[in-house]
């Protein structure tokens, strides 16, 4: 991939599936390419803890482009995150440990010993400055944030959500306090976007995406609801309530063979559960998926074509009053033709996707199916399925009148001659 789209993939990687560490390596490549992107050294930065390290990332935006309105802003918060603008009173003594750990800890008591002497803000202080080693805090972000609500600093609320998440948090209730925010503050479509970032998290658990696709569901976003429960499940593939859930929602919206599909999964899992015996129940009133194997299998092609090879067989045998020493070559070739036209028709209607037949032939992969079934393997094209359509039904045809020498000569002669019925042991003999 040239350099563009590289970088489009990375922002697709950690906007729409939260995937910090792809999203990192394909923005350094794109990078790597093009130096001179200067939104690529912004993505590039959202995907790195340490703060010296985005630093740089912003500088070089900024040297890219020195108009570039959202690295300034970045780089004004990055300054005093570094120590540019401290909150914390200088007079203060400080006593900051090497470890990272520590550091955070020592910030977290000096928090406390602010509050207990009856300044808030000096906690707050202590706070952030605890945030700016570790955005996601359990103890710092919680308590940051509700001071701040207090004061309906709604700004500076929002400011320390977004760089928790923007960091990789992997804690579901940082995205709950943000999406309830933007509720708050009538950002739906934002709440939205969060909403669906929070549904691929390998941490959300199953009541948490099952609010996500309720909400979905209750704004008629039917898709939207869709797109969760699968990213859920590609999570959690072993999740009975999300692979039923999402079964039930493909039933909704009439992609039957998706629908089995989930359901089987869902059941595979055991059917001791209350969910595991709904799938199992409503999978009986679907026919088990086709996968691509089956559709491109050459064998079970020439297995349904054998089921018709076998019936001019017993024709043959009929014919020949029961007895197959008295088929004849005839008879024989008619049982080839029949087989063989039975494998042409079978491949022109039921079959059109062996393989590597349909790719000699030119075809081309299909387009989703309405069901939402997709297949990868390619269809022959329908000039050729016309072909061995035709020509399947004309050796059939040969077939059936090669077979069939004594029942067609009593059909077209009026006053046929005594035919010969052979005895129990000479049919079993």
């Amino acid at each position: 991939m040239d350099a563009h789209e590289l970088y489009r993939a990375g922002v697709a990687a950690i906007r729409d599936r939260n995937d910090l560490a792809e999203g990192r390596r394909l923005l350094t490549e794109a990078l790597r390419q093009d130096p001179t992107n200067d939104a690529g050294w912004l993505w590039l930065a959202r995907t790195l803890r340490d703060p010296a390290k985005q630093m740089r990332c912003v500088q070089q935006a900024l040297k890219a482009n020195p108009n570039n309105a959202q690295a300034q802003a970045f780089k004004a918060r990055l300054e005093a995150r570094l120590g540019g603008d401290r909150l914390l009173d200088p007079a203060a003594p400080s006593v900051v440990p090497q470890d990272a750990a520590e550091r955070v800890q020592a910030y977290l008591e000096q928090a406390q010993a602010r509050l207990r002497a009856g300044d808030p803000e000096g906690a707050l202080a202590a706070w952030l400055d605890a945030l700016s080693l570790q955005p996601d805090h359990p103890m710092a972000l919680p308590q940051a944030v509700r001071y701040l609500s207090r004061q309906l600093r709604w700004d500076d609320v929002k400011a320390l959500l977004q760089r928790a998440l923007e960091a990789g948090t992997t804690r579901p209730s940082v995205y709950l306090t943000a999406i309830d925010l933007h509720q708050r503050l009538g950002e739906f479509g934002e709440a939205d976007d969060v909403r669906r970032r929070l549904a691929r998290l390998p941490t959300a658990d199953e009541a948490i995406v099952a609010d996500i696709v309720d909400h979905f569901l209750d704004e008629d976003q039917v898709h939207e609801a869709y797109d969760a429960l699968k990213a859920a499940v590609e999570i959690h593939p072993k999740s009975q309530k999300l692979l039923l859930r999402l079964g039930n929602l493909c039933h909704e919206m009439e992609a039957r063979q998706e629908a089995a599909m989930y359901y089987e999964r869902a059941a595979r899992l055991g059917v001791r559960t209350r969910e595991g015996r709904e799938a199992d129940a409503r999978l009986e009133q679907y026919a088990p998926p086709l996968t691509d194997r089956e559709r491109g299998s050459l064998l079970l092609a020439w297995r349904e074509a054998l089921g018709v090879g076998l019936l001019f067989l017993l024709m043959a045998w009929q014919d020949a009053g029961l007895n197959f020493y008295r088929l004849g070559p005839m008879r024989w070739l008619g049982v080839a033709a029949g087989l063989v036209g039975g494998y042409l028709l079978v491949t022109a209607t039921s079959s059109p996707q062996q393989r590597p037949l349909a790719r000699l032939l030119g075809g081309r992969p299909p387009a989703p199916a309405d069901d939402g079934g997709v297949s990868q393997l390619p269809v022959m094209p329908p000039a050729a399925r016309l072909i061995f359509g035709l020509v399947g039904v004309t050796l059939i045809a040969i077939a059936f009148y090669l077979v069939f020498p004594t029942a067609i000569t009593l059909v077209t002669q009026p006053n046929p001659p005594g035919f010969y019925i052979p005895s129990f042991a000479e049919v079993f003999g």
